[in-house]
């Protein structure tokens, strides 16, 4: 059966610390191979670098199926896309695509359900778990302006092993929402979706 590890911890990656914190975001939350992102962090000096580093560890992880590492090295890559890169939303199809063909069926067996709630004129997706006996309570999870919901899969897993039932979800701004939808400020709807 399948495991996603929840990992801790911060290494020395990149002497630039935007790259060292998104390196550290690959590893720590997306699955990058440690050993692997070290070897290459030398030819990142900046931001198109940055890109075809990645894309091509994206390449070389996906060439040898080593499918979860390449999902790290793909958002990896688009996350430093400026959002006229075409690229950039042909990448995000991919790491979707790869990510529910990878983990779909883990979500699936271990009780995770993807919802959509309604949101002014779209919805805002969400995943939920709750415990398998009586729950410690409920924890909200939202990663931030620039994450997608994916990448906090494992904090979901271990939050709901520890017995808390969990929203896990994207805001307007976020992953799904900003591919589908326009940004918007402010975020004040957002407290109404807890209702649902």
């Amino acid at each position: 059966m399948e495991t996603l590890e929840f990992r801790t911890g911060t290494y020395p990656l990149h002497h630039d610390p935007n790259f060292n914190y998104q390196l550290n975001r690959a590893v720590m939350l997306s699955g990058g191979a440690l050993d692997e992102i070290r070897s290459v962090t030398n030819q990142i000096k900046d931001i198109p670098t940055w890109i075809e580093t990645l894309l091509s560890l994206a390449d070389k992880a996906k060439a040898e199926k080593r499918t979860p590492n390449a999902l790290a090295y793909i958002r990896a890559a688009e996350f430093f896309m400026n959002e006229s890169n075409t690229a950039k939303e042909t990448l995000y199809r991919e790491y979707k695509a790869l990510f529910y063909e990878v983990h779909g069926g883990f979500i699936d067996s271990q009780g995770i359900k993807r919802i959509d709630i309604g949101y002014e004129k779209g919805s805002l997706p969400v995943f939920y778990a709750a415990p398998e006996t009586g729950s410690l309570g409920t924890l909200v999870i939202h990663g931030g302006f620039d994450s997608y919901m994916e990448e906090f899969l494992p904090a979901l897993l271990y939050c709901k092993e520890l017995g808390f039932a969990v929203y896990l979800f994207e805001g307007p701004g976020q992953g799904e929402c900003i591919h589908k939808q326009k940004y918007r400020l402010p975020w004040i709807g957002i407290s109404r979706w807890a209702q649902f």
